[in-house]
């Protein structure tokens, strides 16, 4: 139960630095100088992250029953 706790607190903390990172930051940095400008950029960024959080609406679940079934919940929190 104590691991479990414990990755919930750095689960929390990372978090938060990861949201900040990837909304502010990084977005920022991909728009403007990665992308050929910045409204194309602004436009596959927000593509990549829709796609993104769709994969893992759909996988989490099956991962996370494939956890549960299989009784190796602590392989997935390390």
């Amino acid at each position: 139960m104590k691991k479990v706790f414990n990755f919930a607190l750095y689960d929390f903390a990372n978090s938060a630095f990861t949201t900040i990172i990837i909304t502010f930051i990084f977005a920022t940095y991909f728009a403007k100088q990665i992308a050929p400008n910045p409204v194309l950029g602004q436009s596959y960024w927000g593509w990549a992250i829709g796609i993104t959080g769709l994969l893992v609406a759909l996988i989490g679940p099956l991962i996370g029953s494939f956890a549960d079934k299989k009784n190796c919940t602590e392989f997935f929190i390390k």
